[in-house]
């Protein structure tokens, strides 16, 4: 039984402002229904889940008191003030002491790290490339994959939302987790797009996703644990979000690939999908590149934004114009601690930024 309906609301962009349009034809929605058949053949393709990445990066040690030295892709601070880094050489914790490499400690399967997440009850979620997902209960890992019902073994982004339940976003679509089985849903349940990039939930309860051609929100039912989806589509930055981040006062800040960054402020009367609810920021209006990899906020409320790294101070945008992030092409990730750092994670690893000057842990 499928429980997403799902209806696209093509929009046209006005200044840093959007309108919906018409809802689509019963035609065109049968058309979205018959593009399932390629994607059920490429499915076919990943059925058994591979035991190495042969491109892996073998460490040289378990234990060190340097950190990554190579790609890292994400990286978070969990409740106990620990970080965790999703590396190309694996999983990776640093206690502010030494860093351990868990996937060479605890000899996991030998896959690139990509995404991460802390639930509720402090388990310590990582993604991967083709390795499927991990689960940390802070003594051991445990694995799962397609073989599990896990919707690819290629995991882009993982959430929980406020009823425990994990979203995690793969390039098959989406597979949400309720502690026990995992539900799936792709193009063949109406998606435009199975590659899922980014998921997050607003102040009022409403999940959004970005997906490869269209950004979609989910208002949950009461009743049903997987109500009604709507898709705001088509031209413009909504075709290819590629980060979501909620800052402090609830608004969704969504970074796009050449588009700049939307806002979208839900404390405005306008409602879901309304033209006022949405502001776009480009480089015409101060920020540093327009392909925005990653976004955060410090403890003093500015907003960070990469490529080009920049910070927002609800005013104006300020670029930070220091050797080591320059290269806006390295840094994939942004993140500000609980101490007031920033770090920025790139291709060669982690650096961080106490507002004066960069230590780098490699």
């Amino acid at each position: 039984m499928n429980y997403f309906k799902f209806l696209s609301i093509a929009l046209v962009l006005s200044a840093c402002n959007s309108t919906p349009e018409n809802i689509p034809s019963i035609t065109e929605v049968k058309a979205i229904e018959t593009k399932t058949e390629s994607t059920k053949q490429e499915v076919k393709k990943a059925t058994k889940p591979l035991e190495r990445d042969p491109s892996f990066i073998e460490p040289k040690e378990a234990i060190s008191v340097n950190g990554p030295d190579n790609i890292t892709r994400n990286l978070i601070q969990d409740r106990n003030g620990n970080f965790w880094f999703a590396s190309w050489c694996g999983i990776i914790k640093y206690d502010g002491k030494v860093f351990t490499n868990y996937t060479v400690k605890e000899n996991l399967e030998r896959f690139h790290a990509l995404s991460l997440r802390e639930d509720k009850a402090g388990h310590i979620w990582i993604g991967t490339v083709e390795g499927g997902l991990y689960r940390f209960d802070g003594s051991s890992f445990t694995r799962y994959t397609i073989k599990d019902g896990l919707a690819s073994n290629l995991v882009y982004c993982i959430f929980e939302d406020n009823k425990g339940l994990l979203w995690i976003g793969t390039n098959n679509g989406v597979s949400i987790y309720d502690g026990k089985t995992f539900a799936n849903y792709t193009t063949n349940d109406g998606l435009t797009n199975n590659v899922v990039n980014t998921i997050i939930q607003d102040n009022h309860g409403i999940i959004w996703l970005g997906t490869k051609g269209a950004l979609c929100y989910h208002v949950p039912s009461a009743s049903v644990t997987n109500g009604p989806v709507k898709i705001i589509k088509k031209e413009g930055p909504f075709a290819d979000v590629r980060l979501m981040y909620k800052d402090k006062i609830g608004r969704i800040w969504m970074g796009t690939a050449q588009s700049g960054v939307l806002c979208y402020d839900n404390k405005l009367p306008d409602g879901i999908g309304k033209g006022k609810a949405f502001s776009l920021f480009t480089k015409k209006d101060g920020l540093s590149d327009d392909f925005v990899t990653c976004i955060t906020e410090d403890t003093k409320g500015n907003l960070w934004f990469g490529g080009d790294i920049c910070f927002y101070d609800g005013k104006k945008f300020t670029p930070l114009k220091i050797k080591e992030v320059q290269n806006s092409t390295n840094v994939f990730c942004i993140y500000g601690d609980k101490n007031g750092n920033v770090w920025f994670a790139n291709a060669s690893g982690v650096l961080l930024y106490d507002g004066k000057k960069f230590e780098d842990f490699r």
